[in-house]
């Protein structure tokens, strides 16, 4: 059964054209072929035409309706939209000024966190650059202490040395004055004997000074 009735006539039909023209062959090469397929084709066309004009007819309402329902909705559509505008701008409004608020507190969170950062990171530079300070100083000053205990073992060592090479010097000295004296007590000697070695009374002491002379100089 046809679910549109306005087509149900053609339908009907449809089904002797079916029976009458299917697979029908014409002799289109001779008149008579050509009027009976040109006579075919017509009764078919016909139907299809009627056809086309009937649906144009029955959807002609249903077109009209459309118009109106489409216009009818755009009619209220505006209406509510009119309505609708003014409160969704209020909600946007109130929605921005709530995400501003948030943004800038963000921002204000974020400036806060980066300004204790820097804080944080100059007290450390500060700190570093002190304690960098603190111990170049107390090495400065171990260096100091250092330089001052060489330059003290230096002057020790040529105080020191001064006093050997003086200590050396006065037992040279005593030395050189004992082998001068020695010298000279010899050179007496030797002066005495031979000036005064032949006199008798001087004789027992000459020759006690000849057996000195002469052990010293067996050395």
């Amino acid at each position: 059964m046809n679910a549109i009735q306005e087509y149900s006539q053609t339908d009907a039909a449809l089904a002797v054209l079916g029976g009458k023209y299917a697979g029908v062959t014409y002799a289109v090469e001779t008149t008579a072929g050509m009027r009976d397929a040109v006579a075919a084709r017509a009764e078919v066309r016909g139907y299809r035409v009627a056809l086309e004009k009937r649906r144009v007819e029955i959807k002609a309402p249903a077109l009209e309706r459309c118009r109106l329902i489409d216009t009818e909705a755009r009619r209220i559509t505006a209406a509510l939209t009119a309505l609708e505008d003014p409160i969704d701008a209020q909600i946007k409004a109130e929605e921005a000024r709530k995400e501003a608020v948030r943004q800038a507190a963000k921002r204000a969170e974020e400036e806060r966190i980066a300004a204790k950062l820097r804080a944080e990171r100059e007290a450390e530079e500060r700190a570093a650059a002190e304690a960098r300070a603190v111990e170049e100083a107390r090495l400065a000053a171990e260096a100091r202490a250092i330089e001052d205990a060489a330059r003290a073992a230096r002057e020790r060592e040529e105080s020191a040395r001064r006093a050997a090479e003086e200590a050396a010097e006065t037992v040279r000295r005593a030395a050189q004055r004992e082998a001068d004296d020695l010298a000279d007590a010899q050179t007496m000697l030797t002066t005495f004997v031979a000036r005064y070695g032949k006199r008798p009374e001087f004789a027992a002491v000459a020759k006690a000074i000849r057996a000195y002379l002469a052990t010293v100089a067996k050395g």
